[in-house]
């Protein structure tokens, strides 16, 4: 369904199914990574990584360390 419905795309975002997909620890290779993969490339890479743990703390982080060009 989520590769051809933009719809069930976005409500499987809103309803927080993404962002527990990329909380699933599996395997290397195993069947469970493959599907996992799967629903991945239904999004855009970006979106992925926003909703991958610890993505929050790596964008803090980035902040701390920018130093703006004044």
């Amino acid at each position: 369904v989520l590769p051809h419905d933009a719809k069930a795309r976005r409500l499987f975002v809103t309803s927080g199914g993404l962002k527990k997909i990329q909380e699933i620890k599996a395997e290397p290779g195993s069947v469970m990574q493959e599907y996992i993969n799967g629903i991945n490339n239904c999004y855009p890479e970006e979106i992925v990584r926003y909703y991958s743990p610890g993505y929050s703390d790596a964008l803090l982080e980035r902040v701390e360390n920018y130093q703006p060009a004044l």
